[in-house]
């Protein structure tokens, strides 16, 4: 991850979750080999650490988000943004919060699960993975995964 969203998202937490917007929200991807992620299998993941220490998750499912701009036109990104039960599971979580402020988790986080559509060519030993995640419609794009090499038929957790 590089350093300026590490520093962007270390402040990330229950607050935010108040900002989030699911209309918004946009996760890219894509690998410099061209092989693109698979919407069905590809899932944008909240987790919560509640006041008594228990942990939560949720995992939101997500679809292409059709032609909008993806973080930059050098590579062919994959824009995608929750589905309408996910959706719906955000705005919940949301509506709640703000009716039940004692009930804010201590801690949040997000991260991404990406699952490419085919296998690379046979050559291809590595794939250099890019993800960036859009917050909010205001907001910029930022890198979570820059190029990151995973090899090819390993599953990597980072």
């Amino acid at each position: 991850m590089p350093l300026s969203t590490l520093w962007k998202m270390r402040n990330f937490g229950p607050q935010d979750l108040l900002q989030l917007d699911p209309a918004a929200l946009r996760v890219a991807a894509t690998t410099a080999e061209g092989v693109q992620p698979d919407p069905a299998k590809t899932t944008l993941r909240i987790g919560l650490v509640e006041k008594d220490g228990s942990k939560r998750t949720l995992n939101l499912a997500l679809e292409e988000a059709g032609h909008e701009a993806p973080p930059d036109a050098t590579l062919p990104w994959t824009v995608l943004r929750t589905d309408a039960a996910s959706s719906r599971v955000l705005l919940e979580l949301r509506d709640s919060l703000r009716a039940h402020p004692e009930a804010m988790p201590k801690n949040a986080s997000i991260d991404v699960d990406v699952f490419m559509k085919e296998r690379p060519a046979a050559e291809v030993k590595t794939l250099h993975l890019h993800v960036s995640l859009r917050l909010g419609a205001d907001q910029a794009w930022m890198p979570l995964f820059d190029g990151v090499a995973i090899p090819v038929g390993s599953r990597q957790t980072l």
